[in-house]
């Protein structure tokens, strides 16, 4: 397998989408790179390190990461088994039009302030659909666009989103404290063990975890077990994707989905799972900016 998988899903005059796999081999950090235009990049499965100079961010599914035109970055892979992004462009005119005003720069090309935001629920659901539809052939280009505008508006949004805002020493600690948990989701970790793999106290993790990331850990791990679970793509085999990402059956794995998803599960024919997660994933109702 090479080192890179691009496979385009969507490319208008206005938002250009590609799932991105990554073989994720290189331990260390890699070679320098830089993109042209500002990429904004949701993670859906496995985990990586975007290193921009001396920040460092864990890239996981509860995350939305920039990456700015013109800057310097690399990625190294601390976690076997690879990773697959999300990646999106978007009319320049447009993003700024969609973005608050204190998360960019106001000069040109549009760059992000924040390397990252942590993103909600909803919006994870929102990748996961996204993709599906894309890469099913499920949405056509003005739903492809719609789907893209509202992720990108919901994920920007400033009531659904979490900016990590503590020391720098606290950040790290966090990071390594989400490598450990992303390592082996499948296994059932006490507060104990993860304070020990990171060198601190349990009491001192608790804190400095849910200061950072805005959610206790536990939740944390729930929201990747869930990623990883494919709940939109897998809501027909509950029992395999619950055990594959840590749940030890089906029915815990379950009663984290919505109740409209369980319901419409039960009533649909699987011959019309796509008709059924554009029905039950439908976020443009809900969501803070509707397009």
């Amino acid at each position: 397998m090479p080192d890179f998988q691009i496979h385009s899903l969507l490319s208008t005059p206005l938002v250009d989408v590609r799932d991105v796999i990554c073989a994720g081999t290189c331990r260390h950090r890699g070679e320098v790179e830089r993109t042209s235009r500002t990429h904004l990049v949701f993670p859906y499965r496995g985990t990586y390190v975007r290193h921009v100079g001396s920040d460092d961010a864990v890239a996981d599914a509860s995350q939305v990461l920039f990456f700015n035109a013109g800057e310097d970055y690399q990625v190294s892979h601390p976690n076997p088994g690879g990773d697959a992004s999300l990646s999106m462009t978007l009319d320049e005119g447009l993003l700024r039009e969609i973005a608050p005003a204190e998360l960019v720069y106001p000069d040109e090309p549009l760059r992000f302030r924040q390397s990252r935001l942590r993103i909600d629920p909803r919006a994870q659901a929102l990748v996961a659909l996204l993709r599906h539809s894309l890469r099913e052939g499920v949405a056509e280009p003005l739903e492809g666009e719609s789907l893209t505008l509202t992720l990108v508006h919901r994920a920007l949004a400033p009531r659904t989103t979490h900016a990590a805002a503590s020391s720098h020493g606290r950040q790290r600690l966090v990071d390594r404290a989400k490598l450990v948990l992303s390592s082996d989701l499948a296994r059932r970790w006490t507060l104990a063990e993860v304070a020990a793999e990171v060198g601190v106290s349990a009491v001192y993790l608790t804190q400095s975890f849910r200061q950072v990331e805005g959610v206790p850990l536990y939740r944390y791990q729930l929201r990747l077990r869930l990623a990883r679970a494919g709940p939109v793509a897998r809501l027909r085999r509950p029992r395999r994707a619950g055990r594959g990402s840590g749940f030890l059956q089906s029915q815990p794995l379950q009663r984290c989905l919505p109740e409209d998803v369980r319901a419409h599960a039960q009533r649909v024919p699987a011959d019309r799972d796509a008709s059924l997660i554009a029905k039950v994933f439908d976020s443009r109702r809900s969501a803070p900016g509707v397009y």
